[in-house]
C-alpha cells in the first residue's frame, strides 16, 4: 500500500535502504490512525490502510499524484482533498498552530464525520523540510457516544432537578413554621443542606453537558472586573463567617474589559467557596484583581492558607470528575466538575487558569483574561 520511495533511481538502492523502507512501511501500515505523507508540492508519497478506509479510496488512485484544491469538486476525492487543504473543510477548529506539530479538528457533514488531524514536517539530515506527515484520527464514533452520554446526563439531571427543587421549597416552608422543636429544626436544616448540595451537583452536570454539546455560549460585554470580585466576596461572606474564616479583598479598579460577568462570577465563586471550605478555623482567604505588568490582561487570584493540594493532584485538578485525595477526606460530597467548568469558561474567553499550592500551607487559584476581546 505504501510507496514512499517511488522516485526514479530507487531500484538501485542498497540492501540497507531496502530494509529501512520495509521497516518504515510496516510501522506506518500498522498505525491505527490514517497516515498521509506528501511532498511540498502536495504529491502523495504514502498512504496507509487506515487512511484508505477513512477516505474510501484505494492507494493506487492517489500515490505519486498531486492533490490540488480543485479535486474537492470530485465526490470521490472530496474528503481527502479537504483534509489536505483544511481551509476547504466546512468547520475547522485550531487546537495548536504556532508550533509543530500543528493540530486541528475538522467537522464534515453529509455524511457527518469528525477528525482530529495532526500535521508534522518531514525533514532531511540538515533539518530542511522535504514534506509533511499527517495523522488523521476518526473521532466520529467517539463524539457520537459523548453526545449520547451528554443527552442522557441532561435528561437525567432535568428529571432529578424538578423534584429536588420542590423538596427544597417544602423544607424551606416548614423551616419558617413557628415554634418548631429544636431537634426537628436541626433535622430540617441538615436536610436543606443535603438538598442544596444535590442541586449544585445537578447544575454542574447540566453545565458540563452544555460544554460538551457546544451549547455553552459566552455573552461578552464591557464590565468592571473589580465589581464582579466585590459581588463574589459579598456573596461568600456568610459562608466564611460560618466556617470561621477571614475573607478579605481589595481589587484595584475599575478594570473594564469585555467578558461574561455572570460566567466569570461563577468561576470566582467556585474558587472562593473551595478556599473557605478547605481551610482551617481562623484561616484567611484573600481575593485580588489587577492588570498584569504588560497591560494586556487582568489577573484574578484567590489565596488561602488552608490544607493545600499535593503536587501529583495539581496536574489533574481541572479534569472532569477529579477531586484531590485530601479534599475527599474533608468533604466526601462533590461532583468534581466545578474546576472543569471554570477552566472551560476562562479558556473560552481566551484566558489562562492555574493553581499554585503546597500541602499544609495553602493554595492560590488564579486566572487571566485579555483586556481586549
Amino acid at each position: 500500500m505504501l510507496n514512499l520511495f517511488g522516485r526514479e533511481g530507487k531500484k538501485e538502492a542498497d540492501r540497507s535502504a531496502q530494509d529501512t523502507e520495509a521497516e518504515f512501511r510496516a510501522i506506518v501500515e500498522n498505525i491505527p490512525e490514517g497516515v498521509l505523507i506528501y511532498d511540498q508540492n502536495f504529491r502523495i508519497l504514502a498512504i496507509n490502510k487506515a487512511a484508505e478506509d477513512i477516505f474510501g479510496i484505494n492507494a493506487v488512485e492517489v500515490l505519486e499524484n498531486q492533490i490540488s484544491p480543485e479535486m474537492a469538486q470530485k465526490p470521490r476525492f472530496r474528503l481527502l482533498t479537504e483534509v489536505v487543504f483544511p481551509s476547504l473543510a466546512p468547520s475547522v477548529t485550531t487546537i495548536q498552530d504556532n508550533v509543530w506539530p500543528q493540530i486541528m479538528d475538522l467537522v464534515f457533514e453529509d455524511p457527518h464525520r469528525e477528525f482530529r488531524v495532526t500535521l508534522n514536517r518531514v525533514t532531511d539530515g540538515t533539518g530542511q523540510a522535504i514534506g509533511f506527515l499527517k495523522l488523521i484520527a476518526d473521532r466520529t464514533r467517539e463524539k457520537e457516544l459523548l453526545s449520547q452520554q451528554g443527552e442522557f446526563l441532561t435528561v437525567a439531571a432535568h428529571q432529578l432537578r424538578t423534584p429536588i427543587t420542590a423538596l427544597n421549597w417544602t423544607l424551606e416552608s416548614i423551616a419558617q413554621t413557628p415554634n418548631i422543636p429544636q431537634p426537628v429544626a436541626g433535622g430540617i436544616q441538615e436536610s436543606r443542606n443535603l438538598v442544596g448540595r444535590s442541586l449544585k451537583i445537578i447544575n454542574d452536570l447540566l453545565e458540563a453537558s452544555r460544554l460538551e454539546g457546544g451549547r455553552f455560549g459566552l455573552k461578552k460585554e464591557p464590565a468592571d472586573m473589580a465589581e464582579v470580585v466585590k459581588a463574589a466576596v459579598q456573596g461568600a461572606a456568610p459562608v466564611a463567617e460560618e466556617y470561621g474564616v477571614t475573607l478579605r479583598s481589595n481589587p484595584k479598579g475599575p478594570i473594564v474589559l469585555p467578558f461574561d460577568a455572570e460566567r466569570v462570577g461563577l468561576v470566582l465563586a467556585n474558587f472562593i467557596d473551595n478556599a473557605i471550605k478547605y481551610n482551617s478555623k481562623g484561616g484567611f482567604v484573600e481575593v485580588d484583581a489587577a492588570p498584569t505588568d504588560d497591560g494586556r490582561s487582568v489577573r484574578v487570584s484567590v489565596k488561602d492558607n488552608g490544607v493545600g493540594i499535593a503536587p501529583e493532584d495539581q496536574k489533574k485538578l481541572f479534569q472532569k470528575f477529579f477531586r484531590g485525595s485530601n479534599i475527599t477526606q474533608i468533604e466526601p460530597n462533590g461532583s468534581g466538575l466545578g474546576l472543569y467548568i471554570a477552566k472551560n469558561i476562562i479558556e473560552g474567553h481566551g484566558g489562562k487558569i492555574g493553581v499554585v499550592s503546597e500541602i499544609g500551607r495553602g493554595s492560590e487559584f488564579w486566572f487571566t483574561l485579555p483586556l481586549r476581546g
